[in-house]
């Protein structure tokens, strides 16, 4: 690369260029292959740089020169630029960022696809799940502290907030209440199967609930029955809810949104 067209790069890649100057340069990009070529090696070079940092890269570029025997001086540059003695005009521009570039590219294509393999890699569904499942707080039936005579609703969910989910569980099953707590009580039977780690139970009632028309649980069962499918690594159902609450203008959208996106 010859010292016109290096400092001339180097200028628009650092932003030094006037608006004008750098009009000029971008049309000469498109006409002069020679530039283009030389553009393309420092961009090269400079993704190296920011995938393994300037001392990395160094190392890198050193291993690849004693093995391969290039040329000695091709660091000379790399390594003297980093003292704080001044050096001739002359000598600034020696290094050969052609031969950089082009070990720098080897370097890319073969261990760029693999940064960005572990870069794209899923987190397991088991912590995913850990990390949005909460249980849900009591709405049913409000505990009051130190009340001798609970009602049995009451009893099952102090249990549910203590995390007795068996003793949940046991309760709910067979308990009678009034039409207005009905909902309730399967939906926190529902979560108290998942909340022990029953996803196939839970995922069985919360689509028991889905068929029926829904007042205070609607959005609850739709996000729990996505977290039930993912607890049971059952990937394109928690993807599907997930959708649909995406779809919705629910509570839980923006939560389901980002949780898909990480699927």
């Amino acid at each position: 690369m010859d010292n016109v067209n290096q400092i001339l790069i180097e200028k628009y890649v650092e932003g030094n260029l006037t608006a004008k100057e750098k009009a000029e340069f971008e049309l000469r990009l498109t006409k002069d292959t020679e530039l283009a070529k030389q553009y393309a090696e420092m961009q090269d070079f400079m993704i190296a740089m920011q995938v393994f940092g300037r001392d990395e890269l160094k190392n890198e570029l050193k291993a690849v020169a004693e093995a391969d025997a290039l040329p000695a001086d091709l660091f000379a540059e790399t390594e003297t630029s980093q003292k704080k003695t001044p050096k001739p005009k002359a000598k600034v521009r020696s290094i050969s960022y052609r031969k950089m570039a082009g070990i720098a590219a080897v370097i890319l294509a073969i261990l760029v696809p693999t940064v960005m393999l572990l870069n794209n890699q899923q987190t397991p569904p088991e912590e995913l799940y850990k990390r949005y499942f909460a249980a849900y707080p009591n709405m049913v039936a409000p505990i009051v502290r130190g009340n001798a005579t609970q009602k049995p609703l009451e009893q099952a969910m102090e249990a549910y907030e203590r995390g007795d989910y068996n003793t949940t569980i046991q309760k709910l099953q067979n308990i009678t209440v009034p039409n207005d707590k009905k909902e309730g009580v399967q939906f926190y039977l529902a979560m108290a199967h998942l909340a022990k780690g029953e996803p196939n139970i839970a995922i069985a009632q919360f689509q028991k609930l889905q068929t029926q028309t829904l007042n205070s649980y609607q959005d609850q069962t739709g996000w729990y029955l996505a977290l039930a499918y993912l607890a049971n690594k059952d990937i394109d159902s928690c993807k599907k809810q997930l959708q649909k609450l995406v779809a919705g203008d629910g509570f839980y959208k923006k939560k389901a949104k980002e949780l898909l996106n990480k699927l």
